[in-house]
């Protein structure tokens, strides 16, 4: 029987279910042997030789050849192991694209079919695919935030009878009027059809909670719905703390939805209106 390896030092790597993948730089030879799942003894073993465009793979005697195409690049970057979808084998990722000056990475992933014993490209639902990925095993999701442009565009995967679905959006949002703090995300939520179930303002594109800022100008009034005609008696003044729950822009400035503690009335949800 061959014998997998290089010159270069065996590395016996991965906790399945980790948060952090295992990582081997593409930029020289190596050669590793890491868990096959949480359950038995079985091994994956991973062969790189710059002198070859595609990294070896081995396992339960197949052997398979997997596609590197970031090579020929400066920065080659690095293969991801770990368990991407939560099934309790090891995956690998490897890179398909560097954007930005290494701000981006994107990868293609494989992930390991028992029923095949190989591993198996995996398709994702959005044309940023897998790019900067981060892997949350206590609520089996993928995270992830990619540049374009000025902004960063964040996309979350969870997994549905083994397929990926986009399970949440965020998108940067700048509040007009404030100097400081500026920036928020607008975060959609979605069910593994794709239909969207409720939508929110954070300052974390991967978590739901609301904002809080200080007003910054002399004065807002409240109005109980986003329209001029739904002005009420009522306003707040600089220094007032809000929470902003939701937002509404238009051609004139931006309808902020907020919560805000009042003496009298306690918690009130109302609109306040903030021109351009």
């Amino acid at each position: 029987m061959r014998k997998f390896g290089i010159a270069a030092m065996i590395v016996t790597a991965l906790t399945i279910g980790s948060a952090a993948p295992t990582s081997f730089s593409l930029e020289g030879p190596f050669a590793a042997q890491v868990p096959l799942s949480t359950r038995g003894t079985e091994r994956v073993f991973i062969r790189f030789n710059p002198s070859s465009p595609q990294l070896e793979v081995r396992v339960r005697g197949q052997t398979q050849r997997l596609g590197l195409t970031t090579l020929e690049d400066t920065m080659k970057g690095d293969v991801l192991v770990s368990d991407f979808n939560f099934d309790g084998y090891a995956d690998i990722a490897v890179p398909s694209g560097i954007g930005y000056g290494g701000v981006n990475y994107f990868y293609d992933l494989y992930t390991f079919q028992t029923s095949q014993s190989k591993f198996v490209p995996l398709r994702f639902p959005s044309d940023t695919g897998l790019c900067n990925p981060v892997i949350r095993p206590a609520t089996r999701t993928i995270e992830m935030d990619c540049k374009s442009g000025p902004w960063y565009y964040s996309t979350d995967y969870r997994f549905s009878r083994g397929k990926p679905y986009i399970y949440r959006t965020g998108e940067m949002v700048l509040l007009n009027a404030f100097d400081e703090n500026a920036l928020v995300y607008a975060v959609s939520i979605y069910n593994p059809s794709g239909l969207a179930l409720r939508s929110s303002i954070s300052d974390d594109p991967h978590r739901e909670v609301a904002p809080l800022r200080y007003l910054p100008l002399p004065k807002a009034m409240l109005y109980s719905a986003p329209r001029a005609s739904a002005i009420t008696a009522s306003y707040i003044v600089r220094g007032d703390a809000i929470r902003i729950l939701g937002l509404y822009s238009g051609e004139a400035g931006q309808w902020l939805k907020i919560a805000y503690q009042s003496r009298e009335l306690g918690r009130i949800i109302r609109w306040i209106f903030l021109e351009v």
